[in-house]
């Protein structure tokens, strides 16, 4: 089943520091600054990073990062005024030139489906947007929108176990849910799914029941598939209040959840694939952002900001960890 489940395609997370694996395992990381987008790279599978570079595009943007079916990556960035796009020109490749892809927002999440295409949302005060290629590796449709959705959320997207996307937004104020009707097909009505919040990760476990935590000023929240449509109540595990939140899979398919607020960071896994999680342990001092990939050969790899630039930390087996260090030798865009 692990290796079933990994086979699909599964969304990267979205925020102001994401990262995503070029087609030959490398990870590629994007920050968003003050003057625009900042990329750093690793040199080789499972290696060392280089130096940042800052590749232009929309300031103090939102980022998410998607695979197109020939292996491409592509990254999408949404600042208030302004939604771009850059694209490998091939796999392992260069970058294209930015190129604009819709007005500005709030917060974006991109994913693939199963037949391959890169499906996009976009909040802004009038709701949830979205736009899709037409073909795997190809044009886009316009903005369509998902006849609702809470407005300016916060947006997160998983692969369901048998292979349709959904969507999880919330507000400060609601939670809405969303989800493909069939694979590769149209969307449900928007669904309740809880109270406003401040943090969101989804990921899946290795029987693909997909697993949803959120933050709010009394910590961070927890709430998974039962079945394949069927959800548990809500329930409190502790962590940092108004927390930043990331999720990763162990290489043996446990989730581990990565949490960051302005004082402190603090991490909990399943004990074994499937199971309950651990209790909260510290992971570090605090931050604005944080997000979690993999390396080629299964080790977590986790990246925050905080004022002074872009760090990261990764595992060195499968259950210890490096300390925190600067990604590329050097701090990167500030991320206030």
């Amino acid at each position: 089943m692990i290796e079933e489940q990994a086979a699909r395609p599964h969304p990267y997370a979205s925020g102001r520091v994401v990262s995503g694996r070029s087609a030959d395992g490398r990870l590629e990381a994007f920050a968003a600054g003050a003057d625009g987008v900042y990329h750093s790279w690793q040199t080789a599978a499972n290696g060392a990073w280089s130096d940042w570079r800052r590749e232009g595009g929309p300031r103090n943007a939102q980022l998410a990062v998607a695979t197109n079916a020939d292996g491409r990556l592509e990254l999408f960035a949404l600042s208030d005024t302004t939604f771009d796009h850059i694209w490998q020109t091939a796999p392992n490749g260069a970058w294209s030139g930015w190129e604009n892809f819709g007005g500005g927002g709030y917060r974006l999440a991109a994913g693939t489906n199963a037949d391959g295409r890169i499906e996009v949302f976009a909040s802004n005060p009038n709701g949830v947007f979205h736009r899709w290629q037409t073909a795997p590796s190809g044009g886009w449709a316009g903005w369509e929108g998902t006849n609702g959705g809470p407005a300016n959320s916060r947006l997160a997207m998983e692969t369901s176990a048998d292979g349709r996307l959904e969507v999880f937004a919330m507000s400060d104020s609601a939670f809405g849910h969303l989800y493909q009707s069939t694979v590769n097909g149209g969307w449900s009505a928007w669904e309740d799914f809880g109270g406003g919040g401040h943090g969101l990760t989804v990921n899946h476990d290795t029987d693909g029941r997909l697993e949803v935590f959120a933050s709010n000023p009394n910590g961070v929240f927890h709430r998974w598939q039962t079945g394949f449509s069927t959800w548990s109540a809500w329930e409190g595990t502790g962590g940092p209040a108004n927390s930043q939140l990331a999720s990763e899979r162990s290489v043996d398919g446990r989730v581990e959840v990565f949490a960051v607020n302005g004082s402190t960071a603090a991490h909990i896994w399943q004990t074994d694939p499937n199971a309950p999680f651990s209790s909260w342990e510290k992971f570090g001092d605090g931050g604005t952002e944080i997000t979690a990939g993999h390396n080629a050969d299964g080790r977590i790899e986790v990246f925050a900001t905080n004022p002074n630039g872009v760090f990261h930390r990764w595992q060195t087996g499968f259950s210890t960890w490096s300390v925190w260090g600067w990604v590329g030798n050097s701090a990167g865009p500030k991320v206030g």
